[in-house]
């Protein structure tokens, strides 16, 4: 049963997209030479801090006349929040209801600003950590959803692999679940190639499913945005503790196959009969 190599490959392509999902938000830093106000503080000081059920005005300074449009950023998902020709005054500004976005999770959003036209390239970010209860959020209803699919399936996998192990009436369901042909060479019991592939990719979809959760939990509490970093600190070992919980209980199924057409001993304690 060669399923290494398929866990190992199914292993780098899930900590792969998880990099990949985990850079879509950049550095928890503001941009250099940008700066505005949200409420009474200024973005120039680093992180600003909102409570999840309040209501926030952001200003800044703009050419008189141009264009100004202001973004807020969580977790991948953007929203315009304003789109205005900006005064005589030079002054531009907008308030943000805070309950409206927070609703999608607590934890630290992203606010991108930009001038049209502007002698800048690019556009002026400052990060804002909104406080509150992270239960109830959408966010925390997405975490929980996928952790009781992807945790909950490798530990019914876990469960499983001890269960087949230790035959008995267990043995009647392993037989029902395996997919097995025999070596016409040695005779023995073998997991058929589909049979192996697919458990093996529904261990790799758990264990990245579980550290969706994970990711997504990390950001609601967090200080700061994912990074690389950390989607790959949460998504390897979950993934590959999944990958092993799935790879024992394929080893479980084969050796009761093999129990029930008696081409091994059944250990019964310690003795073997």
């Amino acid at each position: 049963m060669r399923l290494l190599p398929a866990s190992i490959a199914l292993g780098a392509l899930a900590a792969s997209v998880a990099a990949l999902v985990a850079a879509t938000p950049a550095a928890a830093q503001g941009s250099a030479g940008c700066a505005a106000t949200v409420g009474t503080q200024s973005t120039a000081a680093g992180t600003v801090s909102v409570g999840k059920d309040e209501s926030v005005t952001v200003s800044g300074t703009a050419e008189p006349g141009a264009i100004n449009r202001v973004f807020l950023e969580f977790f991948g998902k953007k929203w315009q929040i304003d789109d205005q020709i900006v005064g005589s005054s030079g002054i531009w500004s907008k308030t943000i209801d805070i309950p409206k976005y927070a609703k999608w999770g607590v934890g630290l959003y992203r606010l991108r600003w930009k001038t049209l036209p502007s002698v800048k390239e690019g556009s002026c970010t400052a990060d804002i950590q909104v406080e509150g209860d992270f239960l109830g959020t959408r966010s925390a209803w997405a975490a929980m959803v996928m952790f009781a699919f992807g945790g909950g399936g490798i530990l019914l996998t876990l469960h499983q692999a001890i269960s087949f192990n230790k035959g008995g009436k267990w043995e009647v369901k392993a037989q029902a679940k395996v997919k097995r042909e025999r070596d016409e060479q040695t005779g023995k019991v073998r997991l058929k190639a589909s049979y192996s592939f697919s458990q093996t990719f529904v261990s790799a979809l758990q264990g990245l499913v579980a550290s969706g959760a994970s990711l997504a939990t990390l950001v609601g509490t967090a200080t700061s945005p994912p990074t690389v970093t950390l989607g790959l600190s949460v998504t390897v070992p979950l993934t590959l503790a999944s990958l092993g919980a799935g790879r024992l209980k394929l080893l479980a199924v084969k050796r009761a196959a093999e129990r029930k057409l008696g081409l091994r001993p059944t250990v019964i304690g310690p003795l073997r009969v």
